[in-house]
């Protein structure tokens, strides 16, 4: 692997230490850019956590192509070099995945405040524990 400057140099970074079969890696680092549903939320984000200096901005439009290609031009970042770490298979996942980047899956933090939300979390553990095939969805 060849080192880079990070596309998004000057933006806040957390460091990563890899070890195991991966230990080539040896440490990298990410930079960091918080995407919230509505400039609203990013507001509220920006008040309650100043202290962690991390950009954030609005990501309406989740899943489409369009939300995904606007965050990556606002970021000056690939697709390919880019990771869309989320709480919603549907939303994050889905269209991380369609734009070509890499998507992680986290646990949420909370059922979801809306009816909507807390509908699609139970359709998403339905679909991750095998959609009624009995085989359970590589996390």
């Amino acid at each position: 692997m060849e080192a880079r400057e990070p596309p998004m140099s000057g933006l806040p970074s957390i460091s990563v230490t890899v070890s195991g079969s991966d230990a080539h890696l040896a440490s990298v680092t990410i930079p960091v850019t918080i995407a919230e549903r509505t400039r609203a939320a990013v507001a509220q984000l920006e008040r309650e956590r100043a202290d962690l200096g991390v950009r954030a901005f609005a990501l309406s439009g989740k899943p489409f192509g369009f939300a995904f290609r606007r965050a990556l031009r606002a970021l000056g970042s690939e697709a390919r070099h880019t990771a869309m770490v989320g709480d919603q298979l549907f939303t994050d996942v889905l269209g991380a995945n369609c734009a070509g980047m890499i998507s992680i899956l986290v646990t949420p933090l909370s059922p979801g405040r809306h009816a909507h939300t807390r509908a699609a979390r139970q359709l998403e553990r339905w679909v991750l524990k095998g959609g009624g095939h009995g085989r359970p969805v590589d996390r």
